[in-house]
């Protein structure tokens, strides 16, 4: 295929999605923001840089941005820098964003989150997005960031609102094992694997379907209750213990849809049903 690609952001989707993109015969660049794993990015093939968002960026970022695609895979810190997270993250995005519009990248891939969704409690589409406001600070975020990267007219973006990641490190049986009076046991549960994100990232550059807005989720929304003592039970973890329904009053939750990407891209999950990639890492 040959068109350059570059990753902005190579830690659990970013360095095996790079991985992937070789093997398709793409010439991938990918950044880190610690040295130690530059090494490691280039014996994977990968042409490497350092890359910091301070939240403006440090390193060398001309060179990330000598390429025909983007992909842009940095959540916010939500963590690290809870009580700014969303003037954080904005500043961080509308930096890269500035930057890229004076380069040559004529593409974007956006990875956001389903986060960016109000807790509506019912079926949930992209045209969902504009109501109430999200739960969390990553959630507003995510939301701002997409506005501003949807805003600016030079290149076209596409946006892939990926729900609970999993897959790879990440077995879901960990996210609640061993817990007790856990709250939303009647809640869908709206996960997607690693190698689904992969994957719709792959068909969206062979299909070169730009601008757009996908929900990346698996097919199948067990209830929590159902889902996370099974997983848990796979690791041979103590399972949660869910409040019982008549004293859980916490709001339903979001069923996201994936209906736009299955029809518009034709993209058929490897792992439609959470339960099946809930057995083993």
């Amino acid at each position: 295929m040959g068109s350059d690609v570059s990753v902005i952001g190579c830690g659990w989707l970013g360095f095996p999605l790079a991985q992937q993109l070789l093997a398709q015969g793409y010439a991938v660049k990918g950044s880190t923001t610690t040295a130690a794993k530059l090494p490691v990015l280039q014996q994977a093939g990968i042409e490497a840089y350092l890359l910091q968002l301070n939240p403006l960026p440090q390193g060398n970022l001309p060179a990330l941005l000598q390429a025909r695609t983007l992909v842009v895979n940095i959540p916010p810190a939500a963590k690290q820098f809870a009580a700014e997270t969303e003037t954080r993250h904005l500043q961080q995005m509308q930096a890269l964003c500035e930057a890229v519009a004076a380069s040559e990248v004529q593409q974007v891939i956006l990875v956001s989150s389903t986060s960016v969704y109000a807790p509506l409690g019912r079926l949930v589409t992209e045209e969902d997005a504009a109501l109430g406001t999200p739960a969390t600070a990553a959630g507003r975020a995510l939301r701002a960031v997409e506005q501003l990267w949807q805003q600016q007219g030079r290149f076209g973006v596409t946006i892939l609102r990926m729900a609970g990641l999993a897959g790879g490190s990440r077995h879901p049986g960990r996210f609640l094992a061993g817990r007790v009076e856990v709250a939303g046991g009647n809640a869908p549960v709206n996960l997607v694997h690693l190698d689904d994100c992969i994957g719709v990232i792959c068909e969206v550059l062979q299909q070169n379907c730009f601008p757009a807005v996908f929900n990346v989720c698996a097919d199948e929304h067990p209830t929590r209750r159902e889902f996370y003592p099974f997983a848990a039970r796979q690791l041979h973890l103590q399972p949660p213990v869910f409040l019982p329904p008549e004293t859980d009053t916490e709001l339903a939750g979001n069923y996201i849809s994936n209906t736009r990407l299955t029809t518009q891209l034709g993209y058929r999950f490897k792992y439609p049903d959470p339960f099946g990639f809930a057995y083993s890492e």
